[in-house]
């Protein structure tokens, strides 16, 4: 990242086809460290947020390809897109990885091998972040995606895909049939899905999903006595009508949440909608651009990840 970014106010920071420059990854770099999502251990904004073990670069291709990088160089055959994190829950780190779609389908397979696998030792396969973030991914791919988590079997505590130009309407429709099956024992915690192509119906599908299924609010995850936690939802910059979002948040459905905020304990209340310190929840006007047209997002490097260390060179989310 380059720190002199930072310092300059929103409204110099460049904006590309209709996408904010300034996102997820850029917006928590940014941005006082505390989320108030210290559910999960720490702050949102540090180990939490979407900054989770990345650093942008900008040098030679080998430093700074990412993930995409690291599958490149590995024999693919052979590339373990779903790691051990090493307290028996497993990681996916395929943030600007899953470039073609060969290697979406073997995501996909290799997620439908480890589900089956955990089951048939009567355990469920738990993932404390799963992150397909900036990738270009097909609808019939995140269909598939989605259909597995759905399948059961999987906990996902923390689900990352913001900067997909690909994730529409329709795949929120997707997205929203799993969050309608979870229960209360593989209910996620965080949904990252700030930076997409979702409009006003893709967000009533999804609040709609989220209203009917007892599941949420779920026990804090790190303080089951304190209470139940509206799952932490960011979807700024994307093309929902905030009127819509603000009547979901009249309607006790979702609660508006600053990163400066304490934790709010609801038993009703069913999402938290990060918004801005102003209040607002940050949408794009107009239609969202097609996929082509969007460029590709700045390379990043996950730490431990440099020149000289493969793939699993270093756990990379800290």
């Amino acid at each position: 990242r380059d720190p002199r970014l930072c310092s300059l106010p929103a409204a110099r920071r460049p904006l590309v086809a209709g996408f904010a420059m300034a996102d997820e990854e850029f917006a928590d770099a940014c941005e006082a460290e505390g989320e108030a999502g210290e559910e999960l251990g720490e702050d949102m904004g540090d180990d939490m947020g979407e900054a989770v073990g990345e650093e942008a670069v900008e040098g030679d291709a080998e430093e700074s390809a990412g993930n995409g990088g690291v599958a490149a160089e590995a024999d693919e055959e052979e590339w373990d897109m779903i790691e051990p994190n090493g307290d028996g829950k497993f990681v996916v780190r395929l943030r600007q990885g899953l470039k073609t779609p060969e290697l979406t389908e073997r995501f996909v397979t290799q997620l439908q091998e480890k589900i089956e696998s955990k089951r048939a030792e009567g355990e469920t396969l738990v993932f404390e972040d799963l992150d397909i973030s900036q990738n270009k991914v097909s609808t019939d791919s995140l269909e598939a995606i989605f259909s597995v988590l759905a399948d059961g079997g999987v906990h996902v505590e923390r689900f990352r895909a913001f900067g997909c130009p690909t994730l529409d309407d329709q795949a929120a429709t997707l997205l929203a049939g799993w969050l309608a099956g979870v229960s209360s024992e593989n209910a996620p915690f965080e949904l990252h899905l700030s930076d997409c192509a979702i409009t006003t119906d893709g967000y009533v599908d999804l609040v709609k999903a989220l209203e009917e299924n007892e599941a949420f609010p779920v026990d804090d995850p790190k303080r089951p006595g304190r209470g139940k936690l509206p799952l932490y939802v960011r979807l700024e910059n994307n093309y929902i009508d905030e009127a819509a979002m603000k009547q979901s948040v009249d309607d006790g459905v979702a609660m508006k949440m600053r990163k400066s905020d304490h934790i709010k304990y609801s038993d009703t209340v069913k999402v938290r909608l990060l918004v801005r310190e102003n209040g607002t929840f940050q949408q794009n006007k107009g239609d969202p651009p097609a996929p082509e047209d969007v460029p590709d997002p700045r390379p990043y490097r996950e730490k431990g990840k440099g020149k000289g260390r493969g793939k699993g060179g270093g756990k990379g989310h800290e």
